[in-house]
């Protein structure tokens, strides 16, 4: 099964995040999109199946995309990233499962897709590619994985389908393959995973079904076949796969049911099950409620957002690079912040956020944009956070945080340095501390530490590390002391001393090191006196002096020496006077005079200098607007002066993260406000299919050097682990670093792998020697395979500093299921199917060799799956 979520913005933009193996995101590819990503406008309502999504557009026409397995994105393929139109005259789509639904304006309601138990045409086993009327005078559709239930216009609720929870109401467990009433006087309804809520014209709530989890709010575990009255004076609500939230017409938030993610969102429940409904917070302001699976989404006064619950596969639609799996406190969703610093990169844009939150949008090849994969990011996307500072080369970014330590992503072929492996870094990894300043060349690192010493590593060819050689290198190398500033360009490289000289190094053809010659420089050679600041584009330089005025020398093709010409210039020639500040990125530049007054020139193809002509620019020319910070490249993003987040030139990757591709020759506000909770969005998300879990005990204090699990998987496999009774400053080694744990919580760290060839890589060692245990996971995305463990052995250092190898006691469950009937298999036996409180008794666990499989029935779900660990 997979996992999406989905909403749409004020602008009727929708923006879908999580897996697209079927095509569900309505992106090319099948690459999951963990951060959210513009897909389709005009959007007014959407809703998520399984692995497709079903959308309603202002015109009110129903379009499709996802799977096709059975139907349910209304084309004959098995999936299409392709948005399809299905119907028109619409008022309400809903997708549940394999199946989808179209509620006509004149009432009529229409279904496409699986019919398993005859919960879309009440003919089981009937799947249908074109709408099919199925019930006429529909006021609203709703319904779980295998049933459905609709309000008619005079107010009585009907069902039919899957009714072995109780779902449909009627006081048994019979499947219906007809609609059979379930209430009257009913006003709104919902249902989760087994279950159903409705809300009558008296404000009263009523539920009925699975109760398992507490989601009925009764104060029992026991199903109820029939409605029974929950409370009053109740407005609106939602529920997840075992928890219920809803909203008092006092404008009060409460919620019930399964709580061990912190879903429920009280804090004092946290980890069990909540059986009676609880008041969460005090506020009376409450005036919108979500919910997916495992988290709830609430909107109060002036459209604040808060969410808690499960975000281990950012269901928020953000990344949240602490790694944590709970968020019982419910916390705010800073979507509007503003922006107060921004950098243009190779097809990328990158903004540091109020807070010091770092976001990315564009191309994302090589990994350069630091989310998480070789990924197009549509719209801003969050990427770290406690940013100062960031410098971006060709596929590679530096951040300075707040602590003044150093944090790298991207090509590791041309980056990673300081000491790591060349390899690819699709998350920030911290590098160095101690650091004052940064700059990337096209594939070289800069770097000034605090003691205002300059260090480079990286790529190498043309001498640009300045260390008198041509061979690039992975570790960092000193080469010059009180340094104030330092800037890359492609292959050479600019440094400005606290003496006011400047310093050049590197390739020199074309003059780009203002020496007068043209050859290679491996070392660092003076070339001025008397500058107070200095910045590099892709092939030449400029440096403000300190009487004010701008020289520049290098590349001129294109203009962007401003000189008049496009001759290129081997020493430094002046440009401007009475300047203040020189910006420059790639082949263009700019500078800030006095009076404030902003002047451009050099590249200008698509209008990325702003100033409404496409030509290249060879004089500075005014710029048309007063910014307070900017940064322009393949093309411009600034904030002007009062406050706007502008952005100019030609897009083609979406790099203005506005999630559109439109082209500015003038700036243009970019800036966008998202709404997870609009009237009519709607965020699910479902679980994978098959999952074991080991545990591990360590009875006496160790200290682990190395974990082996010998476990086999094929297809798309991944494996969790989680050390519990860790204290702070614990390390975990993974990928051949060791990793800062940096709580005392629940300790979790997780790969995602195609074999586990690579798992005795993995070590965690322990400062405090106290006892522990570790839980390790692994499933399948793949129906047709199941994981298999065969043993865990550990390497402990005793305290004589002695190897000792030994194979940990282990204990093999089935994570707590939604459901309490599970199918499973011990040690290749048939399948069969029992009562959770019965799995234990049949699981093999003698010796080290264990093989265990747990398949769910469709529909049902195992805590803590579905998710994928960055």
């Amino acid at each position: 099964m997979n996992k999406h979520s989905a909403w749409i913005d004020q602008k009727g933009r929708l923006f879908i995040s999580g897996d697209n193996t079927s095509g569900q995101v309505g992106l090319p590819g099948t690459t999951s999109n963990f951060l959210s990503n513009f897909t389709l406008d005009e959007v007014r309502e959407v809703s998520l199946g399984r692995a497709h999504t079903v959308v309603r557009r202002t015109d009110d026409t129903v379009w499709a995309v996802g799977s096709g397995s059975h139907t349910q994105n209304g084309k004959n393929t098995t999936s299409s990233s392709v948005w399809a139109q299905i119907m028109n005259e619409s008022k309400q789509v809903y997708a549940a499962g394999d199946q989808s639904f179209a509620l006509m304006k004149n009432g009529d309601l229409y279904g496409w897709g699986r019919d398993l138990e005859g919960q879309l045409t009440q003919k089981p086993g009937t799947n249908s590619m074109t709408p099919i009327l199925i019930f006429k005078g529909v006021k609203k559709v709703s319904g779980g994985e295998l049933f459905t239930v609709v309000i008619k216009e005079d107010g009585t609720l009907w069902g039919w389908g899957a009714n072995n929870e109780g779902q449909l109401g009627q006081g048994d467990t019979t499947s219906k393959t007809q609609a059979v009433q379930i209430m009257t006087t009913v006003k709104d309804v919902w249902c989760g995973v087994g279950f159903g809520m409705a809300i009558k014209n008296d404000g009263s709530l009523w539920a009925w079904g699975k109760n398992s989890g507490g989601q009925l709010g009764d104060g029992t575990l026991e199903n109820r076949l029939t409605p029974i009255k929950i409370m009053d004076a109740v407005r609106a609500g939602s529920s997840g796969v075992g928890h219920t939230m809803v909203i008092k017409e006092e404008g009060s938030l409460w919620g019930w049911g399964d709580n061990l993610k912190g879903q429920v969102g009280d804090a004092s429940s946290y980890g069990l099950i909540q059986k009676s409904p609880v008041q969460i917070g005090t506020s009376m302001e409450w005036k919108k409620v979500r919910c997916s699976a495992e988290t709830t989404f609430v909107m109060g006064a002036n459209k604040r957002l808060f969410a808690f619950g499960d975000n281990t596969k950012y269901v928020y639609g953000k990344a949240r690079l602490d790694q944590k799996t709970n968020y019982f406190e419910m916390e705010m969703i800073a979507e509007d912040l503003k922006v107060v610093d921004v950098f243009v990169g190779r097809g990328s844009t990158f903004v540091i956020k109020e807070n010091g939150t770092l976001w990315a949008a564009g191309e994302g090849s090589n990994n350069k944009l630091g989310n998480g994969g070789a990924i197009e990011q549509r719209v801003h996307g969050m990427i770290d956070k406690g940013v100062k500072t960031i410098a971006l080369g060709d596929t590679h970014g530096l951040a300075i945080k707040e602590d003044n330590s150093l944090w790298g992503w991207g090509n590791g072929a041309n980056y990673r340095t300081f000491g790591a492996a060349q390899t690819a870094s699709p998350r920030p990894e911290k590098m160095l501390e101690s650091v004052k300043s940064i700059s990337c060349g096209g594939g070289h690192s800069l770097v000034i530490k605090m003691d205002g010493t300059l260090w480079t590593a990286g790529y190498n060819t043309n001498g640009e590390l300045g260390r008198g050689y041509t061979a690039g290198s992975t570790i960092p190398g000193e080469i010059m002391q009180n340094v104030k500033k330092v800037s890359g360009g492609a292959y050479h490289s600019v440094a400005l001393k606290e003496d006011g000289t400047v310093w050049t190094w590197g390739q020199g053809t074309n003059g780009k090191l203002g020496n007068g010659l043209t050859a290679v420089q491996t070392s660092p050679g003076q070339i001025m006196t008397g500058v107070k600041d200095i910045v590099t584009g892709a092939n030449h330089s400029l440096a403000l002096k300190d009487d004010g005025t701008l020289w520049a020398w290098g590349w001129g093709n294109l203009g962007q020496l401003g000189i008049g010409d496009a001759a290129h210039k081997s020493v430094p020639t002046q440009v401007m006077s009475n300047c203040i500040s020189c910006h420059a990125n790639h082949d263009a530049s700019a500078a800030v005079t006095a009076d404030g007054t902003i002047w451009v020139w050099g590249f200008n193809t698509s209008g990325r200098l702003g100033i409404g002509t496409t030509s290249h620019q060879l004089t500075p020319a005014k710029f048309t607007r007063e910014m307070s910070k900017f940064s322009f490249g393949e093309v411009g993003i600034g904030i002007s002066k009062d406050g706007e987040f502008l952005g100019w030139g030609a897009q083609s990757q979406y790099v203005f993260g506005d999630g559109t591709i439109n082209n500015y020759l003038f700036p243009t506000n970019i800036e966008r406000t998202l709404s997870l909770l609009q009237d009519d969005a709607a965020i699910r998300y479902f679980p994978v299919d098959k999952m074991a879990k080991v545990t591990a005990i360590c009875e006496t204090p160790r200290v682990i050097e190395k974990l082996s699990v010998n476990a086999t998987a094929s297809g798309q496999s991944y494996i969790r682990l989680t050390v519990e009774r860790g204290t702070e400053g614990e390390k975990v080694y993974t990928g051949g670093q060791w990793m800062d744990i940096l709580s005392s919580e629940v300790k979790a760290m997780a790969m995602t792998l195609t074999s586990f060839a690579a798992l005795d890589r993995v070590a965690l060692s322990y400062l405090d020697g106290s006892k522990f245990k570790i839980n390790i996971y692994i499933w399948t995305m793949d129906p047709m395979v199941s994981p298999q463990v065969f043993g865990v052995d550990a390497l402990f250092k005793e305290a004589t500093g002695t190897p000792v190898v030994q194979s940990l006691g282990l204990s093999l469950e089935m994570i707590e299921a939604s459901d309490p009937v599970a199918r499973v298999s011990t040690n290749g036996t048939d399948f069969e199917e029992v009562a959770f409180d019965e799995v234990n008794e049949l699981i093999n666990s003698s010796g080290n060799e264990i093989t265990v499989e747990v398949e769910l029935k469709e529909g049902q779900t195992l805590d803590g799956v579905g998710y994928s660990w960055a």
